[in-house]
């Protein structure tokens, strides 16, 4: 992403989306931008603290492409907002997210913030194929993983070197677990607790604190040795738990 020279967006990690960082608008006629090629889908959010808008738009964010306003936000407080737009033509597509006031009337902090900016392509590239679920390059890259070969496909099936409940998981499966792949220490662990008499399951890392992006199911079993299968949902006669992460 690149961003206005004079009045760059900022890193904000106190206030986010995904409960890590955001990026956040600086004054008057601050950008930031980017690009994608092809058709696709892009998707973000972002919300707004600044000028109600009445019968014409005062301090606002406008998202931009092609030299189009596409849409604008504005707002006291408007929430985490969510927005996507699908691309049907081929070549390149800037994308372009600016600030601007009026000169009069200020609301506290005066801005605007825009996280988790993803850009889906039609073909699926960029996400592995062979994988059960399908995997960002992107997200293997973070961790040195298939971007030296440019095999993602082969990354992301390789054995992690770890194993959870005695069976070696693969690199996919950190990806929908939510763990670190390349850190032995970093694994998927559930807790249970008595609270008022009743059993409480609890799961780390929990990646639905801020918005879904995994489903997690807890199963019990009255008896671990009986040759039962584990059960969903849970009842009061069960006594053993587990949890299972999927993907939406």
């Amino acid at each position: 992403m690149g961003t206005d020279a004079e009045r760059p967006w900022v890193v904000d990690t106190t206030v986010s989306h995904d409960g890590v960082s955001s990026i956040r608008s600086n004054g008057d006629g601050s950008y930031v931008q980017t690009s994608v090629n092809g058709k696709g889908t892009l998707s973000f959010w972002w919300r707004a603290m600044c000028e109600e808008p009445g019968y014409e738009w005062y301090d606002h964010c406008a998202f931009v492409t092609g030299g189009d306003i596409v849409t604008r936000i504005a707002g006291e407080d408007t929430g985490w907002v969510f927005y996507s737009m699908t691309f049907s033509t081929l070549g390149k597509h800037v994308l372009r997210w600016e600030y601007q006031k009026d000169e009069e009337g200020d609301f506290y902090p005066d801005c605007v913030w825009v996280d988790q900016v993803q850009w889906v392509p039609a073909d699926c590239s960029g996400y592995t194929l062979t994988s059960p679920e399908p995997v960002p390059y992107s997200w293997l890259s973070q961790y040195g993983l298939g971007a030296a070969s440019g095999d993602f496909e082969a990354a992301a099936n390789a054995a992690s070197g770890k194993t959870q409940g005695g069976a070696a998981t693969s690199v996919w499966e950190e990806f929908v677990a939510g763990t670190d792949p390349t850190n032995a220490l970093s694994v998927f662990t559930a807790k249970i607790e008595m609270r008022d008499g009743l059993p409480f399951v609890s799961w780390s890392p929990d990646l639905n604190t801020n918005s879904i992006q995994r489903t997690y199911k807890v199963y019990g079993r009255e008896a671990l040795d009986d040759g039962s299968p584990w059960q969903y949902p849970t009842n009061s006669f069960h006594k053993f738990f587990k949890v299972a992460v999927e993907m939406p």
